[in-house]
């Protein structure tokens, strides 16, 4: 009951990638590596990269299109503890950036 109390704080509180590690922890189970075939509308199989990306982006679309999220439930619940985590450094944002610009 603790267990799941905590992983309920965590999903109220916005913390997902704490939710996910309790879980992962929890479950004990290891990731097996899947071939994903992603397929177009009419069910032929998409090879190549592009179509993929512009398929998957095709599909969040129609899954957003008539169910948006209304701005009144779009709100963190907060407690005493800071949701956001730690600040980031400037040095850390740098480096992110560099890496990103190779």
């Amino acid at each position: 009951m603790e267990q799941c109390a905590e992983l309920k704080k965590h999903e109220r509180q916005g913390k997902m990638d704490h939710l996910y590690s309790k879980v992962s922890k929890l479950t004990n189970r290891k990731r097996k590596k899947q071939n994903l075939r992603v397929h177009d509308k009419g069910g032929n199989v998409l090879t190549d990269s592009d179509k993929v990306r512009d398929r998957w982006k095709e599909y969040i679309e129609d899954l957003y299109k008539n169910n948006k999220p209304q701005e009144e439930d779009m709100h963190l619940e907060t407690d005493t503890e800071d949701v956001k985590g730690p600040q980031i450094l400037f040095s850390e944002f740098e480096s992110a950036l560099f890496f990103l610009l190779l």
